[in-house]
């Protein structure tokens, strides 16, 4: 029984310490570098960092995570086209702004064959997927997708914008230009936050 509770112990501690080899770490990107990469979204993208940099709300929000985020890096799985990403990459790019020595790297998904086996592994199968590590590359935390409280609200907009693009015939935008539109109010207004505030909970108890 003494046996048993020490290896799940081992077990679970080395869980926590799964380190990125950066050696196997491929076509990372500063922000900018990706912002410029971009193929889809590249101008909404920087739109919304350009919204979320303005907003002092948000930013006083963020330098409550200064203790728990300085000295530590945020390595990013993503891609273009996702959506998710779109409305969540320019808080953590703005995180990594505002707090010292804090670092952000991205990667594209399928670019990056090492990073998202790794993320699998720790049951990061969505995007954008979220690693927080210290300087060493231990992974801390993670975080991935979006709030969960955007779950119901994106559902309830697809479902509004569909019947709005069925039956609006005269309307010229397309749908998913309609989502992009009303999922910025709904950032806008709360889910920013709540995605600050979930980051605020993974990192309670990190050093």
């Amino acid at each position: 029984m003494v046996y048993n509770i020490i290896a799940y112990i081992t077990k679970e501690y080395e869980v926590n310490m799964i380190k990125i080899d950066t050696k196997s770490l491929k076509n990372g990107f500063h922000w900018k570098e990706y912002l410029s990469s971009m193929t889809e979204n590249k101008e909404n993208l920087n739109k919304l960092i350009q919204i979320v940099k303005s907003k002092t709300d948000l930013q006083d929000s963020i330098k409550i995570l200064e203790p728990k985020l300085e000295n530590k890096n945020f390595i990013i799985l993503t891609e273009d086209f996702c959506p998710d990403s779109l409305f969540n990459l320019p808080i953590f790019i703005t995180i990594s702004e505002l707090i010292s020595n804090l670092s952000l790297q991205i990667f594209k998904r399928s670019e990056n064959e090492y990073l998202k086996d790794t993320c699998q592994n720790l049951g990061l199968k969505k995007i954008p997927a979220v690693l927080i590590t210290d300087k060493n590359l231990n992974v801390l935390s993670q975080w991935e997708e979006k709030p969960k409280k955007a779950y119901k609200v994106q559902s309830d907009l697809l479902e509004k914008n569909t019947l709005l693009h069925e039956t609006e015939n005269d309307s010229n935008l397309t749908l998913k230009e309609l989502m992009i539109n009303s999922l910025k109010n709904e950032y806008n207004k709360s889910l920013w936050n709540e995605t600050i505030s979930e980051i605020n909970k993974i990192t309670n108890n990190i050093n």
